[in-house]
C-alpha cells in the first residue's frame, strides 16, 4: 500500500492510495477527530448525490466511508490539481476568457444538479474545483468537498434567499480570481472585507442593512426619524454642488445664480419654519445673512446699477449690450434691468 501526502487543513489531510485489489489510485480524506461531525455530514450529502451521473453533473465520485480508530475516512477518485493551485502555479498569467467559460458552464451544470436534490454547496472556493486531468481534458473540473453541504430546509427562513444565492456569489468570486489571477476580495479582517465590498460594489440597500444579522457591526446606523424637510434639504444641496463642480465652465454654475438656488433660497422648505425642528433650525442659521430678494440681493453691491456681473455664456437669447466672451463665459456690463431680463430668459437649476 502506497500513500502519498496530497493537502492538509483545518479539518485534517488528504492523501493517495492505491487499492491493492484492483491497484486503482484514489484520494482519501482523513478527518481530524475533533471534525468529525463534518466527515459524517460530507457523507450524508455523498449518499444524497449518489443517485446522480458525477460525470456528467461535474460532481467528484465518491467510493465509501469508513471508521477507523475513531476517525473518519472519505475515499473518493483521485483528480488533478485544485483551480487555485494551477493559476498560483502557472507562469503564463490568469486564464483566458475562453477557458473561463469551459469553467464555469460545468460549475453552473454542478449547481443546477445540487439544486435538483435539495442541496446547496455553501462552500465554493478555487480549492474546492478540481482539474480532472489537464493533460488529457484541459478545463475538465468537477466539484469536491461537501462538508458544508446542507439543505435549504434547515436554512432560517429569514436567510434563506441569501443562502440559495450564496454559491452564486462565491463562484462569481472565483470566475474574477481566475480572470485576474489573485481574489477580487481579500483582507485580513472581516471590517477591511467589508470595505472592499461597498467601495467596489457600492452600499447594501436599506432592506439588507435592517435584514443583516451583522449590519450594525459593520455600519453605523442613524438613530431616530430624518425629517423629510432633511432629505428635501440634502437633494438641493447635492444639486447645487453639482452645478458647481461642472467640468463645462460655460455649463458651470454663477454666483449671482448661485443666490437664486433652492438650496440659498430654501424655497424646497416649508414656509412655516415651526413646522419641523431642521426647518427652524436651518432658518435661525440664515439669521446672520438674511434672505433676501435676488433684486435686493444685488442690489446691495456697491455699483450694482452699472456694475459688472459673471453671467453664463453661450444663451439662445440676442446678445445683451456690452458683452465680451471671456474664458467661456460672459461678462456684461449693464444695468440692474438688463439682469433681470436675462435671469428671468436663464432657467435656474
Amino acid at each position: 500500500l502506497d500513500i502519498f501526502l496530497l493537502g492538509q487543513g483545518s479539518f485534517g489531510r488528504v492523501v493517495e492510495c492505491v487499492k491493492l485489489d484492483t491497484f486503482e489510485r484514489v484520494a482519501v480524506k482523513a478527518a481530524k477527530r475533533e471534525y468529525n461531525e463534518f466527515a459524517w455530514k460530507e457523507a450524508a450529502a455523498v449518499k444524497e448525490l449518489s443517485v446522480l451521473d458525477r460525470d456528467r453533473c461535474n460532481l467528484v465520485k465518491y467510493y465509501e466511508v469508513f471508521e477507523y480508530k475513531h476517525r473518519t475516512f472519505i475515499s473518493m477518485e483521485m483528480l488533478d490539481i485544485s483551480l487555485h493551485d494551477f493559476v498560483t502555479k502557472r507562469s503564463r498569467g490568469p486564464l483566458a476568457l475562453c477557458d473561463i467559460r469551459v469553467i464555469l458552464k460545468q460549475m453552473f451544470v454542478a449547481l443546477t444538479a445540487l439544486k435538483s436534490r435539495g442541496m446547496m454547496h455553501a462552500d465554493i472556493k478555487p480549492d474546492n474545483i478540481m482539474l480532472v486531468n489537464q493533460s488529457q481534458q484541459p478545463y475538465k473540473v468537477k466539484l469536491i468537498d461537501f462538508g458544508f453541504a446542507t439543505s435549504p430546509a434547515k436554512i432560517p427562513p429569514g436567510t434563506i434567499i441569501q443562502a440559495l444565492t450564496a454559491d452564486m456569489w462565491t463562484l462569481g468570486c472565483v470566475a474574477a480570481f481566475l480572470y485576474l489571477g489573485h481574489h477580487l476580495f481579500f483582507s485580513r479582517c472581516e471590517y477591511q472585507m467589508m470595505q472592499t465590498f461597498v467601495h467596489m460594489l457600492g452600499q447594501p440597500n436599506k432592506r439588507m442593512l435592517q435584514e443583516g444579522r451583522y449590519s450594525t457591526k459593520y455600519f453605523w446606523m442613524r438613530k431616530g426619524i430624518i425629517e423629510q424637510s432633511e432629505v428635501e434639504d440634502t437633494a438641493a444641496f447635492l444639486s447645487l454642488l453639482k452645478w458647481m463642480l461642472c467640468v463645462d465652465p460655460v455649463k458651470r454654475i454663477t454666483p449671482v445664480e448661485g443666490l437664486g438656488h433652492r438650496f440659498i433660497t430654501m424655497k424646497h422648505l416649508p414656509e412655516d419654519p415651526a413646522v419641523d425642528c431642521y426647518t427652524k433650525s436651518s432658518c435661525t442659521s440664515m439669521e446672520v445673512c438674511p434672505l433676501l430678494s435676488l433684486e435686493n440681493e444685488i442690489d446691495s453691491f456697491p455699483g450694482s446699477v452699472t456694475g459688472f456681473f459673471l453671467l453664463k455664456g453661450s444663451f439662445s437669447c440676442p446678445p445683451l449690450p456690452k458683452c465680451l466672451l471671456t474664458g467661456g463665459h460672459m461678462i456684461v456690463g449693464v444695468s440692474f434691468l438688463y439682469c433681470r431680463v436675462f435671469t428671468l430668459q436663464y432657467k435656474m437649476p
